[in-house]
Order: structure tokens, then C-alpha cells, then sequence
């Protein structure tokens, strides 16, 4: 169980530096105005359910995004392409606002959004997150993880 508190260092404080600045600077107007994709492209789009979250967090009545979705939101919108193009461009033009020199690099890379990656996910948090336990040396390595990507993480973004 420790491990899924370690892990959630990490939820909270992307909510904290990225997901909760950027709500507060979005443009919700310019947001809703933008096309919506064909249901056809809808598995390389954003989701529907984080763009509609997004105002719930802004407004209070949700206190950010989960690990899934702000892994999709970050990984969705570090590169700004097809289908969807004019969505993602603006949540990463609003994302990179909030992120230092060396964090734009990183989240443009790919680095940001792996901090949260779906292996380590299932590795460190999702087990004790459905009542399973894990070995020490498991527990071990996500502490170890943590402390790692902390780091990182805040050095990426700029202060909230």
C-alpha cells in the first residue's frame, strides 16, 4: 500500500504544477469553439471525458485528473498532429506556458508524460489500488522511482 501513496506523489503534484494552472489560464470559450474529431480518429484524439473534466477542476468540483487521463492528456498533446490538430495545439500551447525551457523539451519528448507511463502504472500503483499487495522489492523500486521523477517533475515546471 505504501507504493500507491509514493505513486500518488506524483498524481498530485502534476494536478498541482500543470493541471491546475492550466485550468485556470484555459480559455474555455476558445476550447469548446475548437472542431471535434470524426468518431472514427477518436482513439488518437483527446478524450472527451478529460476535455469535459477540465472545467470541473477549474470550478472546483473535481480536484484534478487521474494518472490515466493526465497521462493521455500530456502524451495526446506533446505533439501536435492529426486528427484533432486544432485541440492539441491549443492544450499544448496552454501546457508549455506553465513549463520551463527544460521542461517544454521534456514534455515535447515524451519524458513528462513517461513519468506517469502505463508500465509503471501497473507496476507501482495499480496493484495496491485493487487491494493486491506487492513484494518489497517492488515497493523498493517505486520509491526509488519517485525520487527520481520528483525531481524532474518540479524542475520541469514553472513555480504554480
Amino acid at each position: 500500500m505504501i507504493s500507491l501513496g509514493l505513486f500518488r506523489v506524483l498524481e498530485v503534484e502534476l494536478n498541482e504544477r500543470i493541471t491546475l494552472p492550466l485550468v485556470t489560464s484555459l480559455d474555455f470559450g476558445v476550447l469548446r469553439s475548437l472542431p471535434k474529431p470524426a468518431n472514427a480518429q477518436i482513439d488518437q484524439c483527446i478524450p472527451k471525458n478529460i476535455i469535459e473534466s477540465l472545467p470541473q477542476i477549474r470550478d472546483g468540483r473535481k480536484r484534478g485528473l487521474e494518472l490515466g487521463p493526465l497521462f493521455l492528456l500530456l502524451e495526446r498533446t506533446r505533439t501536435v498532429d492529426q486528427p484533432d490538430k486544432d485541440r492539441k495545439q491549443f492544450l499544448h500551447d496552454a501546457i508549455a506556458r506553465h513549463l520551463t525551457t527544460a521542461g517544454k523539451a521534456a514534455y515535447e519528448d515524451g519524458r513528462l508524460s513517461a513519468t506517469i507511463n502505463p508500465l509503471a502504472r501497473n507496476r507501482y500503483r495499480n496493484p495496491p489500488a485493487h487491494c493486491r499487495f506487492l513484494p518489497q522489492a517492488v515497493a523498493t523500486e517505486c520509491k526509488e522511482y519517485v525520487e527520481r521523477a520528483l525531481p524532474e517533475i518540479i524542475a520541469w515546471v514553472s513555480k504554480p
